[in-house]
């Protein structure tokens, strides 16, 4: 799909930005998060992508992306920017982080280019992939949902807010999509595809999709039932990541 042009000019800018700290450094630009999956949220959703270089960055390219950066983020009105940077070489090996791998399956899958073409060869092992989901389930998820479980944490507290429990639901089903499925969604549609997953948590996983989207009525009266019932949506879900 062709991401929102606000997304794309965004990814303009700061490739603008790139060029002028370190000509020639990016061969390619591609964008690889929500604004390729189809859940872009202007003046919320961040610009993840993934660059490509001819060789690994040295100390002074890092220096000129640093300072890249800064200059897009004193800029009025964009949305964040965040992503992986590889050589071409990178592309077709095992990349060294989780970050890395799901950013590259997300390229294969669903990528964007802003700059250059798509790659003619992706990595691709789907051993892989399942497992740097399962590494990210028991490091990140199990102890968010360790935290958020405790009442007197800054986290326990922000479950009884609005961004906290759809961040923590959503979150975890998109994992249990990816599991099931091979491929990458968004929180939006992993949300969407959890309710015919699970059933028993239908009534959380509409309010998650409502705090996200903004679409439909409340549908709680507390926030202490929607924490009970995000905190124990995310245990079942977790665990049938694990059964997989």
């Amino acid at each position: 799909m062709i991401p929102p042009a606000d997304a794309i000019a965004a990814a303009d800018v700061f490739l603008g930005l790139i060029d002028a700290e370190a000509p020639g450094l990016v061969l390619d630009f591609h964008l690889v998060g929500s604004a390729v999956l189809d859940d872009w949220r202007p003046g919320t959703s961040d610009v993840d992508f993934l660059a490509v270089t001819a060789q690994p960055l040295s100390d002074l390219q890092r220096e000129a992306i640093t300072a890249a950066l800064l200059a897009y983020n004193r800029l009025p009105g964009r949305p964040a920017i965040e992503g992986e940077w590889m050589t071409a070489g990178d592309l077709t090996r095992p990349p060294a982080t989780n970050p890395g791998v799901i950013a590259l399956r997300t390229l294969d899958l669903h990528g964007y280019a802003v700059r250059g073409a798509r790659p003619a060869e992706i990595w691709r092992d789907e051993a892989a992939v399942r497992a740097a989901i399962l590494d990210n389930l028991d490091t990140y998820w199990t102890a968010w949902l360790r935290r958020a479980r405790r009442l007197l944490t800054p986290l326990g507290i922000m479950m009884l807010d609005g961004w906290a429990p759809a961040w923590g639901v959503l979150g975890v089903a998109r994992l249990a999509y990816s599991l099931e499925t091979g491929d990458i969604i968004s929180k939006t549609g992993a949300g969407r595809w959890a309710l015919g997953r699970f059933p028993r948590h239908r009534r959380i996983l509409a309010e998650v999709l409502r705090l996200r989207t903004g679409e439909g009525e409340p549908g709680y009266r507390g926030r202490f039932p929607r924490k009970r019932e995000a905190l124990a949506a995310m245990a079942e879900i977790m665990a049938a990541c694990r059964k997989s």
